[in-house]
């Protein structure tokens, strides 16, 4: 992920696209509006102090690329305990949810509710789809 030749290069190690396809590269803040531009950055270590520490670097990367950008979320993921957080970084503080243990059946069906909530949309992009069938159109 990176913004120019300037720009250091930063590593997540999953991240959520807007798009079909695979990018082949990422931007915190895209040069053109048809750049890949990051969403969600997901970070995965061993040790959440560690964790916490590196997604904060990529929120305020995501907040130097957005000025006016009031949050970041970030998923933070223990691959040895199986747990995942939110992380809400905020300009001056971290809203973290508590750890959700996807190997139990209630921890999956909150990450799939979360998704499934996510792939609803804002809800002006809602309301535009939902109304842009039914606006009358002028010649």
């Amino acid at each position: 992920m990176n913004d120019g030749e300037s720009a250091y290069l930063l590593k997540p190690d999953i991240v959520g696209v807007l798009g079909k396809e695979a990018p082949e590269t990422l931007f915190r803040s895209p040069p053109y509006q048809e750049e890949n531009e990051v969403v969600i950055p997901v970070q995965i270590k061993n040790d959440w102090q560690t964790l916490v520490l590196q997604a904060g670097i990529y929120a305020h990367c995501m907040f130097s690329a957005s000025p006016l950008r009031q949050l970041v979320l970030i998923f933070g993921s223990d691959h040895v305990q199986h747990y995942l957080r939110f992380l809400v970084y905020h300009r001056g503080a971290l809203t973290a949810s508590n750890p959700l243990n996807l190997n139990l059946s209630e921890g999956q069906r909150t990450l799939s509710l979360c998704f499934s909530l996510s792939s609803l949309g804002k809800p002006a992009e809602m309301l535009d789809s939902q109304h842009s069938a039914t606006k009358p159109r002028l010649p």
